[in-house]
């Protein structure tokens, strides 16, 4: 009977609550990686028990679940009690919607003054933005001094799009005299973390002469190539690695002969039609420029 007591107390212990095994419960970034595969009710059942207990992170992902799928006004229902709470990506992105109206009715005013809540609760892609109202004259009069120094702040956060709207200033001369040599080297900085919109500006500078070159058209087709690349995200391919050899340029007809090479699998693998390299380089690409010319060729594909 001892014996038996004893087993029987033993199996009771060992189903207990106690020393029962139980599954850790899903965490932040498990809803992040659903959320990242498409996965968008596993990622919202999980951001949303974490929302209930106080995470506003949680809130804003469930925020963009619904920017994702095109809902904009369920995320704007979401993201407005972060708003009042500060939240920074948030304010961030609010002011995107209020820019451009999303889900809102347009307001530059709003966006502007979104935009600069963030930049105190230390956003770095809001310095970009706010920068970007000031130097093209949004709501407030041009102010380049200003949207200098937004952008100077968002570069020393690492951001590779205060890099470029600082390469440009220095390209179209605003505020300043142009110095193309600080575009260029301002251009390559972002590009080399996978801007295309750097890429292509460094296009730009060697198809007008304005950085000197042996071979100009080579190194402007190449640039040209390697922004389609970074726009085009060829699947198992990593544009930036593709092109690093284009970096010290030693051997500019190679950088041209290579960048032909990439530039023709990216339209075989994407299977267009009716357009070549050769019709795409001289034609879209020379006379209207890169995001039309795009536009063009899924058209005609």
């Amino acid at each position: 009977m001892m014996r038996l007591g004893g087993i029987l107390f033993l199996i009771l212990l060992a189903t207990s609550p106690v020393f029962a095994q139980t599954t850790p419960a899903p965490t932040f970034e498990d809803g992040r990686a659903a959320s990242g595969n498409s996965e968008f009710e596993k990622a919202s059942e999980i951001f949303q028990r974490l929302a209930r207990a106080g995470n506003n992170d949680a809130v804003f992902e469930l925020g963009w679940i619904e920017v994702v799928k095109g809902n904009f006004e369920n995320a704007v229902k979401i993201w407005e009690p972060n708003v009042n709470l500060e939240h920074p990506q948030a304010l961030q992105e609010m002011g995107q919607f209020y820019r451009h109206g999303y889900g809102v009715l347009r307001d530059l005013d709003k966006a502007f003054d979104l935009f600069q809540r963030a930049t105190k609760k230390g956003n770095p892609s809001a310095f970009v933005e706010l920068g970007k109202m000031y130097l093209y004259g949004e709501v407030r009069p041009m102010n380049f001094t200003r949207a200098h120094e937004l952008f100077i702040w968002a570069s020393d956060f690492g951001l590779r799009e205060g890099e470029y709207y600082l390469a440009v200033m220095s390209h179209k001369g605003y505020g300043m005299t142009p110095d193309y040599k600080m575009a260029h080297a301002l251009y390559l900085t972002a590009a080399k973390e996978g801007s295309k919109k750097a890429a292509f500006g460094i296009a730009k500078l060697y198809k007008s002469s304005l950085i000197q070159s042996d071979m100009p058209r080579v190194e402007s087709t190449a640039w040209r190539a390697a922004s389609i690349l970074y726009t085009l995200n060829c699947p198992g391919e990593d544009a930036a690695k593709e092109f690093s050899f284009l970096l010290p340029r030693r051997d500019r007809q190679l950088a041209g002969e290579r960048a032909y090479s990439l530039l023709t699998r990216v339209f075989e693998a994407r299977e267009f039609t009716g357009v070549t390299v050769e019709h795409f380089i001289s034609l879209y690409v020379d006379k209207v420029g890169l995001e039309v010319c795009l536009a063009k060729c899924w058209q005609e594909s």
